[in-house]
This record gives structure tokens, sequence and C-alpha cells, in this order.
């Protein structure tokens, strides 16, 4: 096993950016770390020597070293980091974005997911193209399927590429180059960071405990106004199985990922000419709006169609959101996915708003009928993932959809139309 200290700068490997080390992360799951290992052994690689570093914190169950040790890379140079001590994820995480120095970029993988084979194809492709945007502060190989603030289904608006771009860090696969984590890292030890209530990112992530990376990464992207690239179909998909931020397995996170393609060429856009643009809340760009939509005649405006951002934040005079309002200027339906499509292509109906964001009304629960679009959007969810009262509602919607024999969520769908 190798020391983490003695891993020098390869200068060979450190300017080749487009050629990734692969860094597992591990800690004392067996299963996870075998079932990661094997999909990495089903994937296609190039037939230069691609490197896997499996890094693994100090537990007390000595079955992942052997785990580990007994892997058989056959792509090229192997190399088992076991730490003297338990560092925590935080630390972990870190130390291992570290490595970008010495081969120039990682992907970083943590061991309860699995790769499509494919992966390390758009890895390349991907690096090729965004490592030199400044504008980028990652690359993920995870697509969202769920608004991780509010654990709502998210669909990203399709512009002809294969990528979106979001002010969300990824953790379910990510590639780094060594000047992304360097700018990172210099940020992250200029001073003490903290991560507070006045920090302009969602509540749920400032809640994170404090072993989390991830959330200083989010500020990060926000103070910098940086984004993560993020591909339509997913490269890799996640177990979620109880860990150091789970303490039960979920099947919530776990993605359809790309398994073949006809042509292993994806179809990248630059940041500065898509409109595919998201911000920490999952909310599409307000200059994307303005670029598509002739229905927004205001242009200092904040998007909340989810309704989650904190009003005492916005500073904007105007904002179209899924919370009630007063003195509303224009209205809009929700039938078409992504939700901002609605408001885009100028829907009738009554479920967002552009009002100014001093006649926003603070209200602690959501409509039925925004319920009843996140079911038809994601009609797998299981029932046990909504909270308190939306539970009873939805529970109560599906007794009388039997009880009646007829779906009530498509017979309330029919009620808005296309204002045209």
């Amino acid at each position: 096993m190798l020391n983490p200290n003695t891993l020098k700068p390869n200068k060979r490997i450190m300017n080749c950016s487009h050629n990734p080390a692969i860094v597992v992360i591990a800690y004392n799951r067996v299963k996870p770390l075998k079932r990661l290992l094997e999909s990495l052994e089903k994937a296609s690689y190039p037939k230069s020597n691609v490197e896997l570093v499996i890094s693994i914190d100090y537990s007390n169950n000595p079955e992942v070293s052997k785990v580990a040790e007994n892997f058989k890379w056959l792509y090229g140079t192997k190399r088992v980091i076991a730490h003297k001590e338990n560092l925590g994820l935080r630390k972990h995480v870190l130390l291992c974005g570290d490595l970008t120095e010495r081969y120039g970029a990682v992907i970083i993988l943590e061991d309860d997911l699995y790769v499509s084979p494919l992966f390390y194809m758009y890895a390349t492709q991907s690096l090729q193209y965004y490592s030199s945007d400044k504008k980028i502060a990652g690359i993920s190989l995870y697509s969202h399927r769920t608004n991780l603030n509010c654990y709502r289904p998210f669909e990203s608006i399709a512009d002809g590429s294969d990528v979106y771009f979001l002010q969300f860090a990824a953790s379910w696969g990510q590639i780094w180059t060594a000047d992304q984590w360097s700018r990172f890292r210099e940020w992250y030890n200029s001073e003490k960071k903290t991560v507070t209530k006045e920090d302009n990112i969602p509540d749920s992530v400032i809640s994170w405990p404090e072993s989390s990376w991830l959330k200083y990464f989010i500020k990060y992207m926000v103070t910098n106004e940086l984004y993560f690239v993020y591909p339509r179909n997913s490269l890799t998909t996640n177990y979620s199985e109880p860990g150091t931020h789970n303490s039960k397995a979920s099947s919530l996170f776990q993605v359809p990922f790309l398994i073949d393609r006809s042509q292993n060429i994806w179809k990248f856009k630059d940041f500065s000419s898509s409109v595919a643009v998201y911000d920490v809340y999952f909310e599409l760009n307000p200059k994307s709006f303005e670029n598509i939509s002739e229905n927004l005649k205001v242009k200092d405006i904040t998007i909340d169609l989810y309704g989650t951002k904190v009003l005492e934040k916005i500073k904007t005079s105007y904002i179209i959101t899924s919370r009630p309002c007063k003195n509303v200027v224009i209205s809009f339906g929700c039938i078409f996915k992504p939700r901002e499509l609605n408001v885009l292509l100028g829907v009738q109906g009554t479920h967002f708003y552009l009002a100014k964001t001093e006649d926003v009304q603070k209200s602690s629960s959501r409509p039925n009928w925004e319920i009843e679009y996140d079911i038809n959007l994601n009609p797998d969810r299981p029932l046990c993932s909504y909270i308190g009262g939306e539970f009873l509602k939805l529970l109560s919607m599906k007794l009388k959809q039997k009880l009646l024999g007829v779906n009530l969520f498509a017979r309330n769908r029919t009620r808005a139309r296309v204002r045209m």
C-alpha cells in the first residue's frame, strides 16, 4: 500500500488533463466497493494507460483494504492509499481532489455509485471541451432527476445539446482539472470558511452537517458565479446506501444511466450560448427567459417556480413564483414539463405568478396542483418521501382516485391551455 504523502507529481501526466485518473473513495463498506469496482471493470477505456487510485479512510473493517488490494485493474496502474487515521468525509474528499496536482485531472467516485460503460469516454470528451472555460467549476457524470433542495422532480429544458449547467456541485461522480481544483482550494484555504444563514444558498444546503465538503463547494460556486456541467443522460447512478450521510437505504436518487450510444460523441455547448443554465435552487436563469420568451417584459426578476427561495434574500423588484401573490401582473398555468416551459410558452392558468417581490405572500404549504404535477412527473416516487401534510393530501387523492375509478391528476390538468 502507498502512503499518500509519497505520491509525487508525475510531470508526464500532469499536463495531460484529458486522460484523467479514476479516484475511488472508500471507507468501511465492502459490498458497495465491490459493486463499483465491477462496474469500472466493465467500462470502455482508451488504449493508453488509465490510472486507478483507491483511497480508503481508516475504519475497523480490514476487508475493505483486502477488496482493494485483490482487485485486478487491467487498464493501467492501480494504487491503493490506506489512511492511517480517520479523516472524515470532508477531509477525505479534499485530499482526493488534491490528486489533480499529480494527474492533471481526476474522476472522483464514492463507493455507493455504479458507472455507465461509457463514463470514461464522456469524461475525456467533456474535459477536452470545458477544461479551459473559467465559468466551469467541474463536470458531473450524474444527471439530476430530483431538485435536492426540496426533493421534487427536476428536468432540464432541452436546447439541442447533451448537457445543461447547474450552480450546484456534483458529488455522485465528478471530474476536476488541476486548474479547477486549485482555484477552489485557494478560495477554501484563504480564510476559515463557514456556511451560515446569511449565505445566498438554500437552507437545505446550509443545514447539512460539517462533515459535508459539498456545501462549501456550492458556496464557492455561488460566490464566484461558477457552474458545473451536467449530462442530460446520466453516466452514473446512486445506490444511496447507509453511510456517513444516509441512515438508511433509498432509491430516490437512482436514475437511468447510459449503457449504449450509436455514436460515442457528445454534443456540447458553450456556457455563454446555452439557455439551459440553472441556479443553486435548480431554477432556470432569468437571462434564459429573456432570450427565449417574449412574454416577459420585466428584466429585474427572480425565478422561483419551486417556491423555495428565501424572500428576504431576494434583491430584484419582480418575481415569478408558485407562491400566492397580491396584485398579480400576469399568471401562468402548468401543463408542460419542465415547469419553466409553461412560462416561456405563456400557458394560461393560475399556477405561477409574475408580481412584485413585496407582494409575495408567505405560505408553509404547497397547493394541491403542485403535488399532482410532481406525481405525474415522478409517479414512482414512494409515498413515504412526502412530508407531513403533503403525504396526507396525496393519500387522500389516491384513495379518491381508487374509489371513483378515475385519474384525478389527469382530469385536473386539462383545464389549462396555451395562449397563442
